[in-house]
C-alpha cells in the first residue's frame, strides 16, 4: 500500500496533475492488477499446476510469477501506447496553480484506500486458504466502480480538450 500511496503523491506534484486523477488512475490501475494476479493463481492452483504452498515456499517460483505479471502488465502498457488511449492533462505547466482539495478528492482517495486494504485482504486471505467470495465479489464492485469514475474522468478530460483547442482554433484565425 505505501508504494501506491507513494505512486500517487509523487505523480500528483511532479507532473502537477489533480489528485483525483492520480488516485483515479493509480487505484484503478492497483485493481486490475490484484485481479489479474489472483485470476492467474488461483487458476493455476485450481488445476493442480501448483500448490499454494510451493508458490509461498520456492523462491524460484515466487520470482518467476512476478516476472510473468510485470510482462502481462508491460504488454498491456504497451497495448495501451500503441492505441493511443489514454489521458492528456491539459494545464499551465509554466506557473504552479493553488487548487484547493475538493470533496470529490476525499471521496476518491477514501476509495483507493479501501480498495488497497482490501487488496491487502485479499493476499491475506488467499495465504492462509480462507477463500471469501464476498471479498471477490466487493473486490470486483469496486472494479466496475474505478472503471466507471475512469470513463467519467476520461469523458470530462476529452470535453476540456475540446474546448482548450477549440478556444485556440479560434485565436488563430
Amino acid at each position: 500500500m505505501s508504494i501506491a500511496c507513494t505512486a500517487i503523491i509523487l505523480s500528483t506534484f511532479l507532473l502537477r496533475i489533480p489528485f483525483l486523477y492520480s488516485s483515479l488512475i493509480w487505484g484503478t490501475g492497483y485493481l486490475i492488477n490484484n485481479v489479474m494476479q489472483g485470476i492467474i493463481v488461483l487458476g493455476i492452483t485450481g488445476s493442480g499446476i501448483l500448490s499454494t504452498d510451493q508458490l509461498v515456499n520456492s523462491p524460484l517460483l515466487r520470482n518467476l510469477f512476478m516476472l510473468i505479471f510485470f510482462l502481462i502488465n508491460l504488454s498491456i502498457v504497451l497495448f495501451i501506447e500503441k492505441k493511443r488511449l489514454g489521458f492528456m492533462f491539459i494545464m499551465n505547466r509554466f506557473r504552479l496553480q493553488k487548487r484547493n482539495i475538493q470533496m470529490k478528492d476525499l471521496f476518491i482517495a477514501t476509495l483507493f484506500i479501501c480498495t488497497v486494504s482490501l487488496g491487502q485482504l485479499g493476499a491475506v486471505s488467499f495465504m492462509s486458504n480462507k477463500t471469501n467470495e464476498y471479498l471477490l465479489i466487493t473486490l470486483l464492485t469496486m472494479i466496475v466502480i474505478s472503471l466507471i469514475g475512469l470513463y467519467i474522468t476520461y469523458r470530462m478530460n476529452m470535453k476540456e480538450i475540446d474546448e482548450r483547442f477549440s478556444s485556440l482554433r479560434g485565436k488563430n484565425r
